[in-house]
């Protein structure tokens, strides 16, 4: 339906896969219907768990997939993940702060969270680009934020996480975080 986002959808899914722990568990928030990353590593990892608004209840071999509002809290068991992805999910929310504090407290120790965000630099083009109708209008008219270095090195310091990196993809139009509970 609309062209460019398996393309988008791929490239953040690339940049993630070589750091998801083998054998470990992975919470995939704002996972999408299908789960395309659970899917692309559910022969890799121990289990996955998938969080999605507009997903549904299901459960095949190692995934599991439920529908839940990403506001405030995700139910999701303390200490219990190796690694937590947000792939173009952060920039929707109204609170992202308390997200990245619940993916902390889910995160066991010494837990990875992998995080992709669009840029500044790519309001306009994502803009233009959801007029054309090659992306989503619907999803990039609900970003409540589009966030810099400075601001998600804020957040992510405030929720407890160390060994921050922070750099920019896709010609500077996107943001990946790399952190460590």
């Amino acid at each position: 339906m609309y062209p460019l986002e398996p393309v988008f959808q791929s490239w953040r899914i690339k940049k993630v896969l070589s750091l998801i722990k083998p054998n470990g568990v992975l919470v995939d928030v704002g996972c999408g219907s299908p789960p395309k990353l659970l899917q692309k590593v559910s022969s890799q990892i121990k289990y996955g768990i998938g969080i999605d608004e507009k997903g549904s209840y299901t459960k095949r071999k190692n995934i599991e997939t439920f529908r839940h509002t990403i506001h405030k809290e995700l139910k999701i068991e303390s200490n219990s993940a190796d690694a937590i992805t947000l792939l173009a999910v952060l920039e929707h929310l109204k609170y992202p702060q308390d997200i990245i504090s619940e993916c902390y407290r889910i995160l066991k120790p010494a837990g990875t969270l992998l995080v992709t965000v669009p840029t500044k630099r790519s309001q306009p083009i994502l803009e233009f680009l959801s007029a054309l109708r090659l992306v989503d209008p619907h999803m990039i008219h609900q970003h409540e934020n589009y966030f810099t270095p400075a601001s998600l090195q804020t957040i992510l310091n405030a929720a407890g996480f160390t060994a921050i990196s922070i750099s920019s993809f896709e010609m500077g139009c996107n943001t990946f975080i790399k952190a460590k509970k």
